[in-house]
């Protein structure tokens, strides 16, 4: 390459890139969804829930709490898992159902099963 044609390119890159007009910069948005413990209102991290038996309960491991998620549509999923996903499903159902029944009544229907018109007794007499 001569140093002529070296030079005419060297102008011709240096005045298209002087000449160019400027341009502002575009701002994109994203949204950010992020799950929070029921229990304590903390955000759950990536690695801050555990499970003890295979799945079928988790826990919040800052605050111990049981944590449950809406389960993912089956058109998600690939068609040859499908089967095994659905028998996991039932299985947890029926482990979270024989939990359920296993604790105490808790809330209102703790309260409609107290009998009526019982005496408060008073401590401090």
């Amino acid at each position: 390459m001569d140093k002529d044609l070296k030079k005419l390119i060297l102008e011709t890159v240096n005045e298209f890139f002087e000449n160019s007009p400027i341009k502002m910069v575009e701002r994109g948005e994203r949204t950010e969804y992020y799950d929070i413990c029921p229990h304590c209102k903390k955000e759950i991290y990536e690695k801050h829930e555990y499970t003890e038996d295979a799945g079928m309960t988790w826990r919040h491991s800052d605050c111990k709490g049981r944590i449950d998620r809406p389960e993912e549509p089956l058109d998600n999923v690939a068609e040859w898992l499908r089967p095994y996903v659905e028998e996991f499903r039932a299985k947890r159902r029926k482990f979270k159902k024989s939990v359920d029944e296993k604790l105490p009544p808790s809330g209102e229907k703790k309260y409609n099963k107290q009998e009526p018109g019982g005496t408060m007794s008073a401590v401090n007499i």
